[in-house]
């Protein structure tokens, strides 16, 4: 059982120095009711880490990059979804992703940016990231305009009970 508020901390800590270089503030908001979700605890920091790293590398140097997390009625599939949500967003200032070209940063080998704002990286940690979060029950999104940064948004289930099994967890 993960607590969530202890993974984002855990989350801001690591990416911390990363975001020092850039004279970046990181946010955190807390969940008041100290949400717990079942899933792969390591998996799910990755995937956290994945999001801070990409939205310092992509915000410009002095900007905020927002990390929170709240439980939601209606999840990824919108209202015909039936379970609640735990909603993990990763906000930026960043240029913003075009709309016709949010499907393809998910895809391996694909990098935001181009030209001289292309960045370093192989171009597989969104793809790794929607991946595990598709393994583990959840579902990664991305809402953003261009101009105005960028939100990525891990959805997991919440309330689903731990099993005791081996690999892993979710």
């Amino acid at each position: 059982m993960i607590v969530v508020n202890d993974l984002l901390q855990a989350a801001m800590d690591g990416i911390h120095p990363e975001a020092e270089k850039k004279k970046m503030r990181l946010r955190l908001k807390r969940n008041r009711s100290n949400l717990r979700m079942v899933a792969d605890p390591d998996r799910v920091l990755q995937i956290v880490t994945n999001l801070l790293s990409n939205a310092i590398k992509y915000s410009p140097e002095g900007t905020d990059v927002r990390l929170e997390a709240e439980l939601r009625r209606e999840g990824p599939g919108g209202p015909e979804d039936v379970e609640r949500w735990i909603a993990i967003g990763v906000s930026d200032h960043g240029p913003g992703i075009p709309e016709e070209d949010q499907e393809r940063i998910f895809g391996e080998y694909e990098k935001g940016g181009t030209g001289r704002r292309a960045r370093k990286g192989m171009g597989i940690g969104l793809t790794l990231s929607r991946q595990l979060a598709d393994y583990m029950g959840g579902s990664l999104t991305l809402a953003s305009q261009p101009g105005e940064g960028a939100t990525f948004t891990l959805w997991m289930p919440h309330g689903r009970e731990p099993e005791q099994r081996s690999g892993w967890i979710g």
